[in-house]
């Protein structure tokens, strides 16, 4: 964490063929928030986009929409970008 303190993650993926979606979750225990993922791949095979909702970030209580972004660079690489909607619909990167 940026305070230098040790928190531990888990997402879990998997592809229900009923509604032809990947689904899952992600916890983290510096949160207390479970994100619950339905998404899809692209085309091409390149990039996994989870969409969730959960609380927003600024601390007013209210709730906004997220995006967990996978994209597969080779076999063994993954690079993940999580964005936040913004009130005009634009999407902003968080890290």
């Amino acid at each position: 964490m940026p305070d230098g303190s040790v928190h531990a993650s888990l997402m879990t993926l998997g592809f229900d063929p009923s509604r032809g979606r990947v689904v899952g979750n992600w916890v983290g225990s510096m949160m207390s928030h479970l994100w619950v993922y339905e998404g899809g791949i692209d085309a091409a095979g390149t990039t996994l986009t989870l969409s969730t909702s959960g609380p927003a970030m600024d601390g007013s209580g209210a709730s906004a929409n997220y995006q967990d972004v996978i994209t597969f660079e080779g076999e063994d690489t993954r690079i993940l970008t999580s964005r936040q909607r913004q009130p005009d619909g634009a999407w902003r990167d968080l890290f």
